[in-house]
């Protein structure tokens, strides 16, 4: 008899547990599949507003996120907050209920100014971002449910940039195609997030081969707060100017332009400038001359053969100018690579030079290919005109 009440007493107890174990696990789950007009009809009970004579059914509320679903803070510094406030409004007939949503979301996501709306009422919501991720760009995400059958679940979300204290805008700056014989001025910003007023006390342009041709100027100005719209937390601003002047070298142009501030946050802080200077000199007649790089490619060459590689050279004669001249000022490598030039002649206003690229019998194996002209061989053609002075073209060859 005592085993069998003791065997009850355990099941009993048994079946106790379980239901606060199924009570636990399913908690809030009759609200979340309650339906949308029911929920409604409780939150106005809630918040003591009145529900509407009639059928509820037919007077619906639509939401509708008046200043957009995202928003993007731009560049913000790391560790700082901004927020932003997300208005809702209610375009339906009916009465539209709100309520904020718990989140994985990073951003801290404020109450809602009103749960419930009569139509055409609006309300807001703010979510606040603190930078202090290691990812550059980011988006955050939090959702507010609603008793629109149509979306039931809205989206909110905010992005940006994670950025430096310093920041080039544009970091590079595309020049296009334009003329050797043009002066060229082209802009970008450096942004300063220090409260510290900023001075650039040093820009450099990289290539001391064109450093004469390149001016660079800075003015700094202080910004207001919200001046810049991808910039809204800088505090000064330095409009930097790069002026090509005349007679850059043809070709393409991948230069860059070093930086030191009195803020020392980097070593080396920098953009770049890209584009192609155009002139009066240029390859013609040969099929393997890339003009978007000014690189020749030769190819494998055997090295108990050698090889001659024929081209030509054009140069344009101004009406009131000097004869053109071709002469060779560089080469890259002088022990592996020759230069010939020829004697030009006239066809109409241009002279053509024939060139040869000789690598002669018996030189020894070397690799001057790859993908990077950097690592190609180099010829440096010097001319006397003003404004196109020179032309450098790059060698893709190896020697087997």
């Amino acid at each position: 008899m005592r085993t069998l009440l003791l065997s009850l007493l355990i099941g009993l107890t048994g079946l106790g547990f379980g239901y606060l174990k199924y009570q636990k696990a399913f908690e809030g789950v009759t609200e979340s599949f309650q339906d949308p007009k029911e929920r409604l009809a409780a939150k106005m009970r809630a918040v003591g507003t009145a529900i509407p004579e009639g059928d509820i059914s037919q007077r619906i509320g639509k939401a509708e996120i008046v200043n957009g679903k995202v928003h993007d803070f731009g560049t913000m510094t790391f560790g700082s907050s901004r927020s932003h406030r997300f208005v809702i409004r209610n375009a339906g007939t009916g009465p539209l209920s709100l309520e904020v949503l718990s989140s994985t979301c990073k951003c801290t996501i404020g109450e809602l100014e009103k749960s419930v709306l009569a139509p055409g009422e609006e309300t807001g919501v703010e979510l606040t971002w603190t930078a202090e991720s290691m990812l550059r760009d980011f988006s955050q995400t939090a959702t507010i449910r609603t008793s629109d059958p149509d979306q039931e679940e809205i989206q909110l979300s905010v992005r940006g940039f994670i950025g430096s204290s310093l920041v080039v805008d544009p970091i590079r700056i595309l020049i296009g195609d334009v003329s050797s014989k043009d002066q060229t001025l082209r802009k970008t910003t450096l942004y300063s997030y220090y409260d510290k007023p900023l001075e650039v006390e040093e820009m450099t342009w990289a290539d001391p081969n064109t450093r004469d041709r390149v001016q660079l100027t800075a003015t700094v100005r202080p910004l207001t707060a919200g001046e810049v719209e991808q910039h809204k937390d800088a505090k000064y601003a330095a409009d930097i100017e790069v002026q090509l002047n005349q007679g850059m070298p043809a070709g393409p142009l991948n230069g860059f332009v070093e930086l030191k501030t009195n803020l020392g946050e980097r070593e080396k802080l920098q953009f770049g400038v890209s584009g192609k200077i155009l002139s009066d000199i240029r390859v013609i007649g040969s099929t393997n001359f890339d003009e978007r790089t000014n690189a020749l490619t030769i190819g494998k060459i055997v090295a108990s053969e050698g090889k001659v590689t024929p081209l030509l050279i054009g140069i344009r004669k101004d009406e009131n100018g000097p004869e053109p001249s071709l002469t060779v000022d560089a080469i890259r490598p002088q022990e592996t690579l020759q230069v010939k030039i020829g004697e030009p002649k006239a066809r109409g206003s241009q002279r053509i030079f024939p060139v040869e690229l000789i690598v002669p019998p018996g030189t020894a194996p070397v690799s001057f290919a790859g993908t990077n002209p950097t690592n190609f061989g180099k010829v440096v053609f010097r001319t006397n005109l003003e404004h196109s002075p020179e032309l450098i073209m790059f060698v893709k060859f190896e020697v087997e």
